[in-house]
């Protein structure tokens, strides 16, 4: 009998795992594809061949890389974030700097109607490959990775990944989240007064939270709508 074919619902999953480089996703198995994500990592965050004159403080390379793993989506607070790595806030700033030049992370900006009176917001950051945020977790399989509680966040940034290759060059991402904590997860802005609201679910709850289409009205979204790492597509109504 011929093995089964993998399809399209598992070949997704097996990207969400092991990530978008191609030595991590054709590995033989999951402990080899690990391995080579914990290599290649080792080689990127490696403080010693890192200039203090890129970086000051070389050395918080790792520990800030493992603070954005456990805080995947999170907005980010930079006085916390130099409180855990015991540095000044500056220097958090330049290590978030240097990881999102070398592509490694992904700072997701607040939506404003006015870019002339933004408030100051937090960003969220996302580890842009889900195969690297998972080696820092120490994911070897499907099934460890569903049931941890932070796999939601993982597939909201492996879905906020995929929107980004598909989106149209001039089109920016951003997040949204109005006074009453009403969310959308991702913006995606076309310009010329054109917008989306996209809320990213996992799993059988597919309806969207409470207030999405309220904050979607603020935004003044012409689209609404649920992404759903299930196999069926649903409506929500």
């Amino acid at each position: 009998a011929q093995p089964q074919q993998p399809d399209s619902h598992d070949i997704q999953n097996r990207i969400w795992l092991r990530g978008g480089f191609p030595d991590s996703f054709l590995a033989d198995d999951e402990q080899a594809s690990l391995e080579w994500r914990s290599n290649y990592l080792r080689s990127l965050l490696d403080h010693e061949s890192i200039p203090r004159a890129i970086v000051e403080r070389p050395e918080l390379i790792r520990p800030m890389w493992e603070h954005l793993a456990i805080n995947q989506g999170e907005p980010m607070i930079a006085d916390q974030a130099a409180q855990r790595l015991g540095c000044k806030v500056s220097i958090v700033r330049d290590l978030l700097a240097h990881l999102s030049m070398t592509r490694l992370v992904r700072e997701l900006r607040p939506w404003f109607p006015n870019e002339g009176k933004r408030i100051d917001k937090p960003a969220r950051y996302f580890i842009r490959d889900s195969g690297l945020l998972h080696e820092n977790w120490k994911f070897a399989s499907i099934d460890d990775l569903r049931a941890n509680p932070l796999c939601g966040k993982s597939w909201e940034g492996f879905v906020l990944e995929a929107i980004s290759l598909r989106k149209p060059k001039a089109a920016e991402l951003f997040c949204y989240r109005n006074d009453n904590k009403q969310e959308i997860d991702v913006v995606l802005d076309f310009g010329a007064n054109r917008r989306w609201a996209i809320e990213v679910k996992l799993g059988d709850d597919t309806a969207p939270r409470a207030g999405f289409y309220e904050a979607a009205a603020e935004v003044a979204a012409e689209n609404a709508f649920v992404i759903n790492g299930g196999r069926e597509s649903i409506d929500p109504g």
